[in-house]
């Protein structure tokens, strides 16, 4: 009888020690696809008077907030995962500048929403980010 309990014991604590490793690998695989667009990369603009490529590094914030860092270009600011692998800008280091979206992959941010070119003046739509090397 108490063999039986003993083994009994062993088998919970030992599903229970699997289902904690499950939990801990999926929590890594979640973390890891949710913020593999961070880093640094380099911005090849559309508009041709970009004289040379944006050095651009985005940031992984909290609550599935990300700030994309940019000196000289206007789509600079906090932007929140919306969607599948969609960035939406929810607050823009130049306030006139609300509006832009990307959409991000593996080795690929493109710009598929901004703000009115009267605004910005610059044409950045469809403009690509690539891994810096």
């Amino acid at each position: 009888m108490k063999l039986v309990n003993y083994v009994s014991w062993q088998k919970k604590i030992f599903n229970t020690y699997k289902l904690s490793a499950i939990f801990i690998i999926f929590l890594m695989i979640s973390a890891c696809s949710s913020s593999s667009f961070t880093g640094d990369w380099v911005y090849e603009g559309m508009d041709i008077r970009d004289e040379k490529p944006l050095l651009v590094t985005v940031v992984k914030l909290e609550n599935k907030k990300y700030y994309v860092e940019v000196v000289g270009a206007d789509f600079a600011g906090e932007y929140k995962l919306s969607g599948k692998n969609e960035l939406a800008m929810v607050k823009p280091t130049n306030p006139r500048m609300h509006g832009f979206k990307l959409k991000v992959s593996k080795n690929h941010i493109t710009i598929i929403d901004q703000p009115n070119l009267n605004i910005s003046k610059k044409k950045y739509l469809g403009g690509q980010f690539r891994r810096r090397d």
